[in-house]
């Protein structure tokens, strides 16, 4: 009797089982990727740093010692208006041969991109980067704000008395966020071959267009000075080019 009350009890069970499929197997999304290679020029002359060679729109005379910055919030579109968007920070050094590399692209044909000279609120708060020496080189004062500085462009420049000062052009705060322009493009992304976007940096550029930035008049000292930092961010909407173009 109780092994056949054991057996009705098992066989509901044993049928249960044996009808369960099994689960879909999962098929990897093939994913692509995307460098970005970052020249450097001023109005198509190399950079060489630390040479008084180089003149502005406003007539100053300048050097280049430091460029860092951040880019982030990539947003790339593929030929069918589709958005891919990356939440990735890149430190860029000017001196460094530093790339960006923007992954888990669907493989096809990509014809925008888009990107901030800076960071997003979410990661612009101090410590919310990894403490890497550059990183850290970067912070913004907890009492000027907080966060990071999204620029820090240096250099000397010529006075009229023929000495030499130096200028620090230094954007930082949420409210300083540059949106770049979109560029138009024409990208193939591979599964087993990433493509390469060119791009140059005019840093003249961001001493003009739509504001003619003057070292001798506006100050050669941006960092906490709104006015001076946001004609920077305004001019700094196109400091890029696909190279070439």
């Amino acid at each position: 009797m109780k092994k056949s009350v054991l057996l009705a009890l098992l066989i509901p069970l044993l049928l249960n089982y044996s009808c369960k499929k099994d689960p879909p197997e999962q098929v990897p999304v093939s994913q692509g990727s995307l460098i970005v290679n970052i020249d450097y020029r001023v109005d198509g002359k190399p950079v060489y740093f630390d040479s008084l060679l180089y003149n502005n729109a406003a007539g100053n005379l300048y050097s280049v010692s430091r460029l860092e910055y951040y880019l982030s919030g990539f947003v790339i579109e593929n030929e069918n208006g589709e958005l891919v968007v990356s939440d990735r920070v890149f430190y860029e050094n000017a001196r460094l041969p530093l790339n960006v590399s923007v992954n888990q692209l669907k493989p096809g044909n990509y014809k925008s991109v888009q990107f901030n000279v800076g960071l997003d609120a979410l990661h612009n708060k101090s410590n919310a980067l990894e403490p890497t020496p550059e990183n850290i080189n970067m912070i913004w004062p907890d009492e000027m704000g907080g966060g990071y500085h999204f620029t820090k462009f240096e250099g000397r420049y010529l006075k009229p008395d023929l000495t030499h000062s130096g200028f620090a052009m230094h954007i930082g705060t949420d409210k300083m966020l540059v949106q770049h322009n979109k560029l138009t493009v024409s990208l193939t992304i591979s599964e087993s071959t990433p493509d390469t976007l060119y791009l140059t940096m005019n840093l003249n550029e961001w001493f003009t267009n739509p504001n003619q930035y003057n070292l001798l008049i506006h100050g050669n000292y941006s960092m906490g000075n709104d006015t001076l930092m946001l004609m920077l961010k305004e001019n700094a909407k196109d400091i890029f080019k696909i190279s070439g173009n």
